[in-house]
């Protein structure tokens, strides 16, 4: 929700006054407590939701203060594949659904009594973006539909097990988002054209970004490694055994690079890593810090020499641009990336000198990667100076937000 908390910071500089509604006490699969609350400066909404996450913990077994990521809901064995169907076939668009009919209730009261000029819906959950498509039916406000993930063409909707029913009923409620929006808003060029394909009518590009306000004072994190780090969750779909493998291959031929390489792990990280890490010598260099807090996880990379950006389904991750190359490229360090090629990451690498983007299966060019930025770190050069990268400021993409909502107000 990084992404929004910015907009909202920034959108007063704009000429447009905030209103957030949000959920009273709700599950979220990452919450950083080091953000602030918003209410202070700007008008916040809070409505109570009922989710289903405390059964579904039960029933897999999970304990009752995990967190439950999006991810979870791609698992294919034993209860955990059954909660997926369930999930799938029963809880259309998804697990927020019972939240859709009060907060329209709700919202429908509040837009009775108080002058709004847009709405604004951003998802997922894509729950929110079905009370904004009634909202809009209701008052005929113009709405700015906004999506961090894809819907139907997101890299794990053919794991929900989904029966032709509900798969029929995900695309409609979908095309229905889409055709009555007055404008939607994604976070990569690629999507952008996938969601015209598909029903969009008027469409742009906000990419994700960084706030340089969030990286001063960061804290210099000392270690005499050669450090390579991973911010963020790391689920099963970005566990490439090649790569692994090719790291593995040259510790075992290059005792200096075995002694030198810690693989900074910081977040959640899915069992399958490491089930590898273990079964190999790699464990020796894993170092896996649990989820910290969002200051604290920019000092980690502002202080290693080279950061690891891998990307998912080898298929379907063209438009996929994690939010946290952007804030690599604040930190000035190395970006190895290891993903579809072409892709939005790739130009965006490219474009700006960040780093060393290797395609898929390109193993020769991956080993060459690995081993320039053991060289660089040697020399002592593991920093670059990316070019261009003001346009991913917050605050300038607030002002880009500001002047498509400023097109469909009119």
């Amino acid at each position: 929700m990084l992404r929004w908390y910015k907009f909202v910071t920034y959108l007063s500089d704009f000429g447009y006054e905030p209103v957030v509604y949000t959920v009273q006490d709700g599950e979220f699969g990452v919450f950083d407590s080091s953000k602030s609350d918003l209410s202070d400066r700007v008008t916040v909404l809070r409505e109570p939701i009922r989710e289903p996450y405390k059964l579904y913990k039960k029933f897999t077994g999970k304990k009752e203060d995990e967190n439950i990521k999006q991810e979870a809901f791609s698992e294919s064995n034993g209860k955990e594949g059954l909660a997926v169907w369930i999930r799938g076939n029963f809880f259309i668009p998804d697990a927020r659904k019972f939240w859709i009919n009060r907060s329209v209730k709700r919202l429908s009261s509040f837009l009775t009594e108080n002058k709004v000029d847009a709405i604004v819906s951003n998802g997922t959950p894509h729950s929110c973006h079905l009370i904004g498509l009634q909202l809009k039916k209701k008052f005929n406000l113009p709405w700015l539909a906004d999506f961090r993930d894809p819907w139907t063409l997101v890299d794990y909707f053919d794991q929900l097990k989904l029966t032709g029913l509900a798969r029929r009923k995900h695309y409609k409620l979908e095309y229905n988002v889409l055709e009555n929006a007055d404008v939607v808003t994604t976070v990569s060029w690629t999507w952008e054209k996938d969601f015209k394909k598909i029903g969009a009518k008027k469409t742009a590009t906000i990419t994700n970004g960084f706030d340089s306000d969030d990286f001063t004072s960061l804290t210099n994190i000392e270690s005499d490694k050669f450090v390579l780090t991973h911010l963020g969750s790391l689920s099963k779909y970005r566990f490439h055994l090649e790569f692994w493998e090719r790291i593995l291959a040259k510790t075992k031929r290059d005792s200096e690079f075995k002694n030198q390489l810690e693989i900074r792990l910081i977040g959640n990280v899915d069992g399958v890593f490491f089930n590898f890490f273990k079964e190999s010598s790699l464990i020796e260099n894993v170092n896996h810090i649990p989820q910290v807090e969002y200051k604290e996880a920019l000092s980690h990379a502002a202080s290693s020499d080279a950061l690891l950006l891998i990307l998912g389904d080898k298929s379907k991750s063209e438009g996929r641009i994690p939010a946290k190359i952007f804030e690599y490229m604040a930190v000035k360090k190395p970006v190895l990336a290891y993903g579809q090629a072409p892709s939005d990451v790739q130009k965006i690498i490219q474009d700006a000198g960040a780093g060393t983007f290797v395609p898929f299966d390109d193993l020769n060019y991956l080993d060459q990667a690995i081993e320039q930025m053991f060289v660089n770190f040697k020399s002592g050069k593991s920093s670059v100076n990316p070019t261009g990268i003001e346009k991913f400021e917050r605050k300038y993409l607030t002002g880009e937000l500001a002047k498509v909502l400023d097109q469909i107000i009119g």
